[in-house]
Protein backbone atom coordinates (compact mmCIF):
# COMPACT_ATOMS: atom_id res chain seq x y z
CA UNK A 1 0.00 0.00 0.00
CA UNK A 2 2.70 2.19 0.75
CA UNK A 3 4.82 1.49 -2.42
CA UNK A 4 1.25 2.41 -4.27
CA UNK A 5 0.85 5.69 -2.42
CA UNK A 6 4.60 6.51 -3.32
CA UNK A 7 4.05 6.01 -6.99
CA UNK A 8 1.04 7.93 -7.19
CA UNK A 9 2.77 10.53 -5.29
CA UNK A 10 5.91 10.51 -8.32
CA UNK A 11 3.23 10.25 -10.77
CA UNK A 12 1.31 13.21 -9.47
CA UNK A 13 4.58 15.45 -8.97
CA UNK A 14 5.47 15.03 -12.60
CA UNK A 15 2.25 15.43 -14.47
CA UNK A 16 2.59 19.12 -12.32
CA UNK A 17 5.76 19.08 -14.09
CA UNK A 18 4.67 18.81 -17.72
CA UNK A 19 1.85 20.69 -17.07
CA UNK A 20 4.30 23.82 -15.37
CA UNK A 21 6.62 23.67 -18.65
CA UNK A 22 4.55 23.27 -21.29
CA UNK A 23 5.27 25.72 -23.85
CA UNK A 24 8.79 27.44 -24.68
CA UNK A 25 9.77 29.16 -21.82
CA UNK A 26 12.62 31.72 -21.49
CA UNK A 27 13.53 34.08 -19.24
CA UNK A 28 11.08 36.94 -21.24
CA UNK A 29 7.85 34.82 -21.56
CA UNK A 30 6.39 31.78 -22.85
CA UNK A 31 5.59 30.78 -26.79
CA UNK A 32 2.96 28.15 -26.83
CA UNK A 33 1.66 27.39 -30.38
CA UNK A 34 0.90 30.85 -32.00
CA UNK A 35 0.96 32.78 -29.22
CA UNK A 36 3.87 34.51 -27.09
CA UNK A 37 3.01 35.57 -23.53
CA UNK A 38 5.89 38.48 -22.11
CA UNK A 39 6.60 38.09 -18.49
CA UNK A 40 5.63 41.93 -17.81
CA UNK A 41 2.04 40.33 -18.69
CA UNK A 42 1.53 41.38 -22.63
CA UNK A 43 0.38 38.73 -24.75
CA UNK A 44 0.87 38.25 -28.69
CA UNK A 45 -0.06 36.25 -31.27
CA UNK A 46 1.60 34.91 -34.87
CA UNK A 47 0.21 33.20 -38.22
CA UNK A 48 1.16 29.80 -38.67
CA UNK A 49 3.57 30.58 -41.69
CA UNK A 50 5.81 33.07 -39.40
CA UNK A 51 7.97 31.14 -36.28
CA UNK A 52 9.28 32.39 -33.42
CA UNK A 53 13.03 32.90 -33.50
CA UNK A 54 15.67 32.74 -30.47
CA UNK A 55 17.21 35.19 -28.47
CA UNK A 56 20.43 35.41 -27.59
CA UNK A 57 21.22 34.35 -23.67
CA UNK A 58 20.14 37.21 -21.53
CA UNK A 59 21.74 38.37 -17.77
CA UNK A 60 19.09 37.07 -15.11
CA UNK A 61 19.51 39.56 -13.48
CA UNK A 62 19.42 42.79 -16.26
CA UNK A 63 17.74 40.47 -19.79
CA UNK A 64 17.59 42.10 -22.98
CA UNK A 65 15.13 44.18 -24.30
CA UNK A 66 14.32 41.97 -26.82
CA UNK A 67 11.66 40.13 -25.76
CA UNK A 68 10.12 38.36 -28.72
CA UNK A 69 11.14 37.66 -32.44
CA UNK A 70 9.23 36.27 -34.98
CA UNK A 71 10.45 35.45 -38.34
CA UNK A 72 8.33 34.51 -41.44
CA UNK A 73 8.74 30.32 -42.56
CA UNK A 74 8.58 31.39 -46.23
CA UNK A 75 8.16 33.77 -49.39
CA UNK A 76 7.70 34.31 -53.12
CA UNK A 77 10.87 35.27 -54.06
CA UNK A 78 10.91 38.22 -56.63
CA UNK A 79 12.64 36.75 -59.54
CA UNK A 80 16.05 38.14 -59.21
CA UNK A 81 16.28 36.06 -55.82
CA UNK A 82 15.50 32.90 -57.68
CA UNK A 83 18.99 30.81 -57.33
CA UNK A 84 20.13 33.75 -55.29
CA UNK A 85 17.95 33.28 -51.78
CA UNK A 86 20.87 33.01 -49.90
CA UNK A 87 20.72 36.90 -50.27
CA UNK A 88 17.36 38.05 -49.28
CA UNK A 89 16.19 38.84 -45.92
CA UNK A 90 13.74 37.04 -44.78
CA UNK A 91 10.79 39.28 -42.83
CA UNK A 92 11.20 39.40 -39.02
CA UNK A 93 9.15 41.33 -36.07
CA UNK A 94 11.24 42.01 -33.14
CA UNK A 95 9.16 42.98 -29.80
CA UNK A 96 10.96 44.90 -27.19
CA UNK A 97 10.45 46.32 -23.54
CA UNK A 98 11.88 49.19 -22.24
CA UNK A 99 11.36 51.36 -19.06
CA UNK A 100 11.30 55.19 -19.16
CA UNK A 101 10.17 57.98 -17.35
CA UNK A 102 10.33 60.41 -20.92
CA UNK A 103 7.11 61.29 -22.88
CA UNK A 104 6.06 58.83 -26.04
CA UNK A 105 6.57 61.72 -28.15
CA UNK A 106 10.76 62.53 -26.92
CA UNK A 107 11.19 58.85 -26.31
CA UNK A 108 10.61 58.24 -29.93
CA UNK A 109 12.58 61.00 -31.13
CA UNK A 110 15.41 59.82 -29.80
CA UNK A 111 14.65 56.53 -31.70
CA UNK A 112 14.55 58.32 -34.81
CA UNK A 113 17.99 60.53 -34.28
CA UNK A 114 20.64 57.98 -35.77
CA UNK A 115 23.41 60.34 -34.16
CA UNK A 116 21.23 59.59 -30.25
CA UNK A 117 23.80 57.86 -27.70
CA UNK A 118 20.69 56.69 -26.06
CA UNK A 119 21.80 52.93 -24.42
CA UNK A 120 18.39 51.18 -25.17
CA UNK A 121 18.62 52.31 -28.59
CA UNK A 122 22.30 50.89 -28.96
CA UNK A 123 20.65 47.74 -27.42
CA UNK A 124 17.56 47.45 -29.74
CA UNK A 125 19.57 47.86 -32.52
CA UNK A 126 21.14 44.46 -32.39
CA UNK A 127 17.41 43.28 -32.88
CA UNK A 128 16.42 45.60 -35.19
CA UNK A 129 19.44 46.73 -37.42
CA UNK A 130 17.71 49.21 -39.86
CA UNK A 131 17.61 51.53 -37.14
CA UNK A 132 21.24 52.31 -36.71
CA UNK A 133 22.18 51.24 -40.79
CA UNK A 134 19.31 52.81 -42.28
CA UNK A 135 17.82 56.18 -42.40
CA UNK A 136 14.46 57.29 -40.79
CA UNK A 137 12.12 58.46 -42.97
CA UNK A 138 9.16 59.83 -41.24
CA UNK A 139 6.40 58.89 -38.76
CA UNK A 140 3.18 58.61 -37.95
CA UNK A 141 0.42 58.32 -35.18
CA UNK A 142 -1.36 55.08 -34.81
CA UNK A 143 -3.28 53.23 -32.04
CA UNK A 144 -2.21 49.75 -30.26
CA UNK A 145 -4.88 47.96 -28.39
CA UNK A 146 -6.44 51.16 -27.63
CA UNK A 147 -3.29 52.30 -26.30
CA UNK A 148 -1.99 55.98 -28.94
CA UNK A 149 1.57 54.40 -29.98
CA UNK A 150 4.14 56.05 -32.89
CA UNK A 151 4.83 54.44 -36.09
CA UNK A 152 8.75 55.66 -36.84
CA UNK A 153 9.61 54.36 -40.61
CA UNK A 154 13.15 53.41 -42.10
CA UNK A 155 14.96 52.74 -44.77
CA UNK A 156 18.22 51.20 -45.92
CA UNK A 157 19.17 51.12 -49.43
CA UNK A 158 21.99 48.52 -50.53
CA UNK A 159 23.75 46.60 -53.59
CA UNK A 160 23.69 43.35 -54.10
CA UNK A 161 25.48 41.23 -56.75
CA UNK A 162 23.11 38.38 -57.99
CA UNK A 163 23.68 35.65 -60.49
CA UNK A 164 21.90 34.75 -63.09
CA UNK A 165 21.94 31.17 -64.30
CA UNK A 166 20.64 31.95 -67.38
CA UNK A 167 22.90 34.30 -68.41
CA UNK A 168 25.91 32.75 -66.52
CA UNK A 169 26.91 36.03 -65.24
CA UNK A 170 26.51 38.34 -62.30
CA UNK A 171 24.57 41.52 -61.90
CA UNK A 172 24.30 44.22 -59.38
CA UNK A 173 21.09 45.29 -57.93
CA UNK A 174 20.11 48.23 -56.31
CA UNK A 175 17.68 47.49 -53.16
CA UNK A 176 16.21 48.40 -50.29
CA UNK A 177 15.17 47.07 -46.72
CA UNK A 178 11.97 48.74 -45.10
CA UNK A 179 11.27 48.96 -41.30
CA UNK A 180 8.53 49.68 -39.04
CA UNK A 181 8.87 50.61 -35.64
CA UNK A 182 5.32 50.76 -33.82
CA UNK A 183 6.21 52.81 -30.28
CA UNK A 184 3.59 52.62 -27.33
CA UNK A 185 3.97 53.83 -23.57
CA UNK A 186 2.19 52.76 -20.42
CA UNK A 187 3.10 54.78 -17.66
CA UNK A 188 7.07 54.41 -17.71
CA UNK A 189 6.68 50.74 -19.41
CA UNK A 190 7.67 51.25 -23.42
CA UNK A 191 6.89 48.95 -25.43
CA UNK A 192 7.99 48.32 -29.46
CA UNK A 193 7.23 46.39 -32.17
CA UNK A 194 9.64 46.50 -35.32
CA UNK A 195 9.18 45.13 -38.89
CA UNK A 196 11.77 44.99 -41.32
CA UNK A 197 11.23 43.90 -44.57
CA UNK A 198 12.50 43.77 -48.04
CA UNK A 199 11.21 46.48 -50.34
CA UNK A 200 9.93 44.07 -53.03
CA UNK A 201 7.62 42.44 -51.04
CA UNK A 202 6.78 44.62 -48.51
CA UNK A 203 3.14 45.75 -49.06
CA UNK A 204 2.36 41.64 -48.87
CA UNK A 205 4.01 41.48 -45.85
CA UNK A 206 3.36 44.31 -43.82
CA UNK A 207 -0.60 43.66 -44.49
CA UNK A 208 0.06 40.11 -42.59
CA UNK A 209 2.90 42.00 -39.96
CA UNK A 210 0.70 44.54 -38.62
CA UNK A 211 -1.97 42.00 -37.94
CA UNK A 212 -0.05 40.30 -35.95
CA UNK A 213 1.30 43.30 -33.96
CA UNK A 214 -2.20 44.80 -33.53
CA UNK A 215 -2.69 41.49 -32.01
CA UNK A 216 -1.01 42.38 -29.06
CA UNK A 217 -2.92 42.63 -25.90
CA UNK A 218 -1.93 44.61 -22.52
CA UNK A 219 -4.34 43.11 -20.25
CA UNK A 220 -4.78 39.23 -21.33
CA UNK A 221 -7.08 37.45 -18.86
CA UNK A 222 -4.71 35.91 -15.91
CA UNK A 223 -5.63 32.64 -17.28
CA UNK A 224 -5.19 31.85 -21.15
CA UNK A 225 -4.82 28.31 -20.81
CA UNK A 226 -7.73 27.62 -22.36
CA UNK A 227 -7.34 29.56 -25.48
CA UNK A 228 -6.57 28.45 -28.79
CA UNK A 229 -2.79 28.60 -29.18
CA UNK A 230 -3.13 28.32 -33.15
CA UNK A 231 -4.52 30.30 -35.80
CA UNK A 232 -4.87 33.82 -36.88
CA UNK A 233 -4.41 36.35 -34.60
CA UNK A 234 -7.46 37.76 -33.22
CA UNK A 235 -9.13 34.51 -33.48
Amino acid sequence: MLRSRSMFAVLFIITLAVGAFSGEKRSTGVADGNRFRDASGFILQKYDNWKFGKIDSEDPIKPRLARCIIMQKSVTYPTDYLGNEDKFNMPVIAVFVDTSEMALEAYAAELADRKSKRVSRKEMAKDFSIMSEGSFVDQGPITIDGQKAIALHFRKDYEVQLYNRVKDQYKLKEDALLGDLYVCKRGNTVYLLGLTCEREIYRTVNEEAKTIIMSVDFDPPADTTKEAATGAPGQ
